[in-house]
């Protein structure tokens, strides 16, 4: 499957361009079009995630926040929800430090990360929760 670029909704009403890349060439061809500054490495992290800031890029376009991951079948799902999560988070400290709000409101960012992660969840393909079995009147 080819590497791409998801630019995500989460971003609404925030002046800014969030975006979640599949793999390494994604991101570079994202970075081609966003900077003429050289090309950064290691795409992602020791932990598997990073997220990219592009304050002033280039084509009249929003700043723009790129987060990677590096996606592995051995990963459990869990772990990928906590990556994204932990990403998303800084997405909107960025975000927040680019606006100059110094407090912004917690239900409001909140909401933000939420929605980061739970886009960047179904993009990836996270499957549905499976209901837990009745344990009614059980006890352990």
């Amino acid at each position: 499957m080819r590497e791409r670029t998801y630019y995500l909704r989460a971003g609404g009403h925030f002046p800014c361009n969030i975006g979640y890349c599949t793999g390494e060439k994604a991101l570079y061809r994202e970075w081609r079009d966003l900077t003429d500054d050289p090309i950064e490495t290691p795409w992602c992290d020791v932990n598997g995630a990073r997220v990219w800031r592009f304050p002033e890029p280039k084509a009249n376009r929003y700043r723009t926040y790129l987060i990677c991951l590096r996606y592995d079948e051995a990963l459990s799902w869990p772990c990928i929800a906590a990556l994204v999560a932990h990403e998303a988070v800084h997405v909107a400290q960025y975000l927040w430090e680019a606006i100059g709000e110094d407090t912004p409101g917690r239900e409001a960012e909140a909401y933000f990360v939420q929605a980061i992660v739970q886009e960047i969840l179904q993009i990836i393909g996270m499957p549905d929760r499976a209901p837990e079995p009745a344990t009614e009147g059980q006890k352990a």
